[in-house]
């Protein structure tokens, strides 16, 4: 790919060295302005796989604090403090579990298991979702089923452990070098 992409950029930078006509200077303007473009832009499109393989241990560290937040919530959920519940859902570092999660995404995308790291992200996302918007229904007056926010919760804990258990994995496959 980047013997790819440094052939374009001196193709570029050639044509604009031979050409004869009276607008040449601008023609050779057009072919630098290209060559630079391709050789700038091209390499920071590869950083960034790079960047959010490095950063993935980080992002784990965020999911495993998030996680021993959200097993810390079951009293919540079982007193129906609905309002508590939501404030904690809302404050770091289970508030920031989006970013964290989205970045072992990226950075598993290459990975064997991206497919697997990706829809477990989905399931957990789902279940969070949907424990917030029930807390948020109970918050409002709402009634809830018995025991309707506890299963909730448990499937969000539940998914929220298979999540961090493939992305355990993913993060631990080195950085894939061309």
């Amino acid at each position: 790919m980047k013997s790819a992409v440094l052939v374009l950029s001196c193709l570029a930078l050639v044509q604009g060295f031979s050409i004869n006509s009276p607008s040449s200077r601008r023609q050779l303007l057009e072919g630098a302005s290209v060559s630079l473009a391709t050789t700038v832009l091209f390499p920071l499109a590869a950083n960034a796989d790079i960047t959010n393989k490095l950063a993935s241990s980080a992002g784990l560290r965020n999911v495993k604090r998030a996680q021993k937040q959200l097993d810390t919530l079951e009293l919540y959920v079982v007193n129906e403090q609905y309002v508590s519940l939501q404030q904690a859902i809302r404050n770091p570092p289970l508030g920031e579990i989006r970013k964290a999660c989205s970045i072992l995404v990226r950075g598993g995308e290459d990975g064997p298991d991206a497919e697997k790291l990706l829809s477990s992200y989905q399931q957990f996302i789902g279940s969070f979702e949907q424990l917030d918007r029930r807390a948020g229904l109970g918050g409002r007056g709402q009634k809830l089923n018995e025991g309707e926010l506890l299963g909730f919760y448990k499937g969000t804990v539940s998914a929220l452990s298979d999540f961090v258990v493939v992305a355990e994995e993913s993060a631990l496959i080195p950085v894939q070098y061309e």
